[in-house]
């Protein structure tokens, strides 16, 4: 039986967060500002260099407006 190969939970966020943000024509600035985040760890996130915490998914999915999960969903 073949194995799925699923992507990693860290970059299955960071996947998300880039479409979300891409969808609509946000700077990773303006994320940052609407999470009350640090660009920088916006960056962060979005290449999957950091481990994130619960807090921050929170806020990046207020910032979008939509629930955490939705962030973490395949």
């Amino acid at each position: 039986m073949a194995t799925i190969r699923r992507p990693k939970l860290r970059q299955l966020l960071a996947s998300n967060i880039r479409k979300e943000r891409n969808s609509r024509e946000w700077t990773q600035e303006k994320l940052a500002e609407r999470a009350n985040l640090s660009q920088t760890y916006v960056s962060q996130m979005e290449s999957a260099q950091r481990a994130v915490s619960i807090d921050a998914i929170e806020k990046v999915a207020g910032a979008f407006g939509i629930k955490a999960n939705h962030l973490l969903a395949e």
